[in-house]
């Protein structure tokens, strides 16, 4: 049907474009079961504007696997509740809007996130390197080609013999386009600038910036940057990002929009404050923009504790802080970066997270030996009812 169609007939393409986008996501996926035509007007929306991340957790069990396919996902524009939904014992991280397992140390497997069953697993080839706990994203294939994909692995200790490796963590850099026929190789770029040593996910954390180029690594502990140029394939030169000299661990994200970047991190020299930097991808200049509310740091984090048992996941100006505690039943909050620009134009908006659904009551939680946390959304065209 075509717009003036709609206008003769209807609402209007544009009205009813207006309600429709105002659903969370799970209420546009009924939606589209409705007609083609609101098939079409949702699919056309969720194509041409930012798709706000969801935070997924996923517990695993290094004893008992089959334990660790219960995951949580919550959506920002359902705030008052969780999703419990399956994830492979295997699965490791989560980027643009895809869920990854490593079925073996050298085979990649991937899904639409929240899609469940083994029907929805696609498997890569054999990477070039076997590795453990990459770092593994999601990107455009070009700035001017937003409409086909590439997923990057990166890092990651080194499997010989069946051993890990903990000398040489140098792995290469490998791209593989998936939306190309299953065919195609990993195409191999260089490894991370030395700086980062083994470079293990556990300890990285990444952004994605300018219209999906450059991929942004982050030591949590080392403080030390680089970025990945899509265009050229190849890495900057590290660098360190610390903004405040007591900064003992940080995590990167991208501002709103990939314009800009995010840092936030324990300041053991603002007395344990967890603080929110905006970043020039540029330059590295950082200007403190916020803090974790007093409430909420006391919720999170255990103030006499040495240990960082918190970790920080987000993108496009959203900010996920889980905490790692067990006992405390992995408590959650939110900061949204609100304003426009950088620096003096934008501050923080902070909310606390409802707890895990009961299925996530510490009968279950206590038999994880660690929660994975990862942010991403969830692309509708996934989701979408096949109305042909």
């Amino acid at each position: 049907m075509t717009m003036s169609e709609w206008d003769r007939h209807g609402l209007g393409w544009d009205l009813t474009e207006l309600i429709l986008s105002k659903l969370p996501l799970r209420s546009m996926v009924r939606a589209s079961a409705v007609c083609r035509a609101w098939r079409d007007v949702l699919l056309a929306h969720h194509h041409h504007h930012h798709h706000r991340p969801w935070l997924f957790l996923h517990g695993h069990n290094n004893v008992v696997p089959r334990l660790g396919r219960t995951a949580f996902a919550y959506d920002p524009a359902a705030p008052d509740s969780w999703v419990s939904f399956s994830l492979p014992p295997g699965c490791f991280a989560g980027a643009g809007g895809f869920a990854f397992a490593s079925p073996s140390p050298s085979r990649l497997a991937f899904a639409p996130l929240l899609r469940e069953g083994d029907a929805a697993w696609r498997h890569a080839p054999t990477l070039a390197s076997s590795r453990c706990s990459p770092v593994v994203a999601a990107l455009p294939s070009s700035s001017t080609d937003t409409s086909s994909g590439v997923f990057l692995v990166v890092g990651g200790a080194r499997f010989v013999g069946g051993l890990v490796d903990i000398e040489d963590g140098r792995l290469p850099t490998e791209l593989y386009h998936h939306d190309v026929d299953t065919s195609s190789r990993w195409e191999q770029c260089a490894p991370l600038p030395a700086e980062f040593g083994s470079s293990s996910s556990l300890c990285l954390s990444s952004a994605v910036v300018g219209a999906g180029r450059f991929f942004f690594v982050y030591g949590t502990y080392s403080c030390t940057v680089s970025a990945f140029d899509l265009s050229r394939r190849a890495w900057t030169p590290a660098r360190e990002l610390r903004p405040a000299p007591g900064l003992v661990a940080a995590f990167l994200a991208s501002g709103r929009g990939g314009r800009r970047l995010l840092l936030a991190g324990v300041d053991q020299g603002g007395a344990g404050a967890f603080g929110v930097w905006d970043v020039d991808p540029e330059t590295l200049a950082a200007r403190k923009i916020g803090e974790m509310p007093p409430e909420l740091r006391e919720l999170m984090m255990s103030i006499s504790q040495e240990d960082v048992a918190v970790r920080c996941v987000g993108e496009d100006g959203l900010l996920y802080v889980v905490s790692d505690e067990q006992h405390r039943a992995y408590p959650a909050c939110a900061c949204e970066v609100v304003g426009d620009g950088g620096g003096d134009r934008l501050w923080c908006r902070w909310s606390k997270l409802p707890p895990l659904p009961v299925a996530g009551s510490s009968a279950l939680i206590s038999r994880f030996h660690k929660m994975v946390a990862f942010c991403s959304p969830v692309l509708l065209r996934h989701h979408l009812v096949n109305l042909n």
